[in-house]
């Protein structure tokens, strides 16, 4: 059973397991907090990378310290109130799709929320991105797209240039320092 207090968003009660500021849960207003001055640098070009989950990022953006972000769509209360927060600050809040290149099939929905350029810009590389993987992907300039994604996201320029050089020599970047991959 899942219980949520969203008005304090301070307690989850999540498959028998009580989580608070105490614990592992971090509330939405407190992520935001703890990314007020988050600095994107070579070796922690975004927040998921120091605290390894991506709503962080969301928090950065809500709190200022980054231009966008784009993170998978999902069932945690905290998403949610973030994406509020993002909107009452005057952020844009959009929708994409993420497709299989290799079988056209959509694989789920993202937001891309953050300041109206920067969305707009992440929106039409992301397209590019999917229509080039589903044509020809030889032809598509992927160091340059993963440079506007990067620039987009506010990920700093020598950590942009670290995940191009690791792809060129057929590492998962990301993957190493995190466990996980990063499309950037």
């Amino acid at each position: 059973m899942l219980e949520k207090r969203l008005s304090d968003d301070r307690v989850l009660v999540r498959r028998g397991k009580k989580f608070s500021d105490e614990g592992d849960y971090i509330s939405a207003e407190d992520m935001v907090l703890k990314m007020k001055n988050f600095k994107s640098t070579k070796d922690i070009p975004s927040p998921n990378f120091m605290e390894g989950n991506e709503l962080y990022d969301l928090a950065a953006v809500v709190a200022g310290s980054k231009p966008a972000a784009m993170i998978a769509k999902s069932d945690d209360c905290r998403l949610n109130k973030l994406v509020e927060m993002a909107k009452e600050y005057g952020f844009v809040v959009d929708d994409i799709e993420d497709i299989d290149p290799e079988s056209g099939e959509k694989l789920g929905e993202s937001y891309i929320i953050g300041k109206g350029e920067n969305v707009e810009n992440l929106k039409r590389l992301h397209l590019n991105a999917i229509n080039a993987a589903l044509t020809d992907p030889s032809l598509f300039d992927w160091d340059n797209y993963s440079r506007e994604v990067g620039k987009n996201l506010g990920y700093n320029n020598d950590a942009i240039e670290d995940y191009i050089k690791a792809l060129k020599e057929g590492r998962k970047p990301f993957l190493e320092k995190r466990g996980k991959i990063d499309v950037i």
